[in-house]
């Protein structure tokens, strides 16, 4: 079984003919593709190794705030009695 870190998707050894696997697909485990699809989003698999990776966090500022929404933040935050 091969991975392709370009098209990311796997190509086993049945059903795909040489030619449609990418060149730069590299041989991976059942028990590393599993890891990567049990755990997906916090592995990537880099030279031909899982690695654990820890997303940033996406902090999603609103566009607008209303006043009572601005407030209930001030309060949350201690900022303000």
């Amino acid at each position: 079984m091969v991975r392709s870190s370009r098209s990311r998707s796997k190509y086993g050894n049945v059903g795909h003919a040489g030619e449609d696997i990418p060149s730069d697909a590299l041989p991976i485990t059942d028990e590393q593709w599993s890891d990567l699809v049990i755990n997906h989003g916090r592995r990537k698999f880099i030279s031909g190794q899982v690695v654990e990776y820890d997303p940033p966090v996406i902090v999603v500022v609103p566009a607008a705030a209303s006043s009572r929404q601005f407030k209930l933040q001030l309060l949350a935050a201690g900022l303000l009695d």
